[in-house]
């Protein structure tokens, strides 16, 4: 049964303290030096993703690309988030300052008496513009409340951020021990509880069930401790900081203001993702079919085109055009494939009997004569047997083999090198297809 007298929960607030009222105003210099300094570190987000992006593609096994791929978009719609939020905020405080700095240069603020304008035009632009000095202080509380914004999803991200790599942590580890099948469905079987909880708490807080203490304590504790599996160590500041918004705002300004964030945001982030690597991680075998291609001359199989700016994930040969007696062919071996070389060579073990130096000799040695089985040459379709050498390609330090293959025997005109990387029952783990000229 409902109280008919509900209660208030709004108590008395508390007085401010001084020390509170003057960090208040004087907050607006701590906002400008670390927004400042978040824009230039923002700044530097995408780069430093790709730059992670093309390492999980040579680290990871191929199988991981597809969950890689989604993380990676949301690391760049997530850094552009950040951009755009701290860039509005560094903005609205300039123009805020710029105010500040002219209301003391204009004290009296706009002169409604000048001549060069009609007495009626004067009228509207003072009803207009008055000089109470409100715009100022809608726009202090406009930019802190940006601000806040900016650094809840700062925070909110960091937590998001570290929930995957714990899930994806737990996901390689378990690998070893559990099958393929036995974690898909532990995955869904995780996705639809978190589901049902979200459904939950969204039932409980219906407004039938608002004057239901029972349901109410049972919605608060299951509702934090969703938060607190969700933010962990930040678990407190983003919830104070979320209901601040929730509980003071208006939810349609504020869903159309993050909507144009958003959309700006998503525009931003195709153009990134565009120029990044993220295509070669949209399923497990990307990466292998973009670089075997005989109707295409892709520019990075080509060392003659090469600037640093970009990561070898395919072989090279010097240009599009060859005609030396030799031809120098790179290929890289990424460290994801130490899987089949152990696999087609077996595990090395290190000698007890021999000191470290021999022992890295012999693992050197080992290395080398593996990559030897585990790389064919072709030219036109014809087998080429050369010794191979490892070599860090000066591009990017990019780590693999060197060879030089004899042209006596290649045709005038176009020519295609094909390179197989073999699996230890003869099939074919990789092929590398270059098209040149002789």
């Amino acid at each position: 049964m409902q109280n008919e007298d509900k209660p208030s929960i709004q108590k008395e607030q508390p007085k401010k303290p001084k020390w509170l009222r003057k960090l208040e105003q004087e907050s607006w210099q701590a906002e400008l030096i670390i927004s400042g300094l978040a824009i230039y570190g923002a700044l530097q987000f995408p780069d430093y993703i790709e730059y992670l992006a093309n390492w999980s593609i040579t680290f990871f096994q191929p199988e991981n690309y597809m969950f890689l791929y989604l993380f990676f978009i949301y690391l760049f719609c997530a850094s552009t988030f950040l951009i755009i939020c701290f860039v509005v905020h560094f903005v609205m405080r300039a123009v805020w300052i710029g105010l500040l700095g002219l209301n003391y240069v204009f004290p009296k603020g706009i002169n409604y008496d000048f001549e060069q304008y009609s007495p009626l035009f004067m009228k509207k632009l003072q009803e207009k513009f008055p000089n109470n000095h409100e715009d100022i202080l809608r726009l202090e509380k406009a930019c802190s409340a940006m601000f806040g914004i900016a650094t809840s999803l700062m925070m909110i991200m960091l937590t998001i951020n570290i929930n995957i790599a714990i899930i994806f942590g737990l996901k390689t580890l378990l690998e070893s021990f559990v099958s393929k099948t036995v974690l898909e469905i532990l995955g869904i079987g995780i996705l639809v509880l978190i589901f049902a909880v979200s459904a939950l708490m969204y039932f409980l807080n219906l407004k039938r069930f608002h004057q239901n203490e029972k349901v109410q304590n049972w919605y608060f504790k299951i509702s934090q401790g969703f938060n607190k599996f969700n933010y962990h160590f930040l678990y407190y500041p983003i919830t104070r900081i979320s209901f601040l918004f929730i509980t003071n705002s208006s939810i349609k300004k504020f869903t159309f203001t993050m909507f144009g964030v958003f959309f700006a945001a998503g525009i931003l982030t195709t153009m990134q993702m565009v120029n990044s690597n993220l295509i070669l991680m949209v399923n497990e075998d990307a990466v292998f079919r973009e670089y075997n291609r005989v109707d295409k001359m892709i520019s990075t199989h080509y060392d003659a085109n090469l600037d640093g700016s970009t990561k070898l994930f395919s072989a090279t040969i010097p240009s599009e055009k060859i005609s030396d007696d030799l031809l120098r062919v790179f290929v890289p071996v990424f460290r994801n494939e130490k899987v089949q070389m152990d696999s087609l060579c077996g595990v090395w073990q290190k000698n007890e009997n021999l000191n470290d130096g021999e022992n890295r000799k012999n693992k050197r040695e080992r290395w080398r004569d593996c990559a030897q089985k585990y790389h064919q040459f072709y030219v036109n379709d014809s087998l080429y047997t050369s010794e191979l050498v490892h070599y860090e390609h000066p591009n990017q330090g990019e780590d693999g083999v060197l060879t030089y293959l004899p042209t006596e025997k290649f045709k005038s005109g176009k020519n295609i090198l094909r390179i197989e990387k073999v699996k230890k029952d003869g099939s074919v783990y990789r092929t590398i297809t270059i098209p040149f000229w002789f």
